[in-house]
């Protein structure tokens, strides 16, 4: 998506990069094969939410949903594609 955008716009556009949708994260630790105590919420803590628009960036690209996207991160991570440090 950034080299598709990079060819497509000039150095000085802002554009929100995000996906569709919403995640949260007990939701996103459920997708992962081994998720026991990974993310631990604070029930004491507010959950935080941030709305982004993406219509700049829509009008440009197909927007992939949000779930999709961290499924896929998920899998590559599982998978070894992708090494955290």
């Amino acid at each position: 998506m950034l080299f598709e955008l990079e060819a497509r716009l000039d150095g000085g556009t802002l554009l929100n990069m995000v996906g569709r949708g919403v995640v949260s994260v007990r939701e996103a630790a459920g997708w992962m094969k081994d998720h026991d105590g990974v993310f631990e919420v604070d029930p004491a803590k507010q959950p935080e939410h941030y709305e982004v628009n993406v219509e700049r960036l829509s009008a440009l690209l197909d927007v992939p949903a949000t779930a999709d996207t961290v499924q896929r991160f998920i899998r590559d991570v599982e998978e070894g594609t992708i090494a955290l440090s």
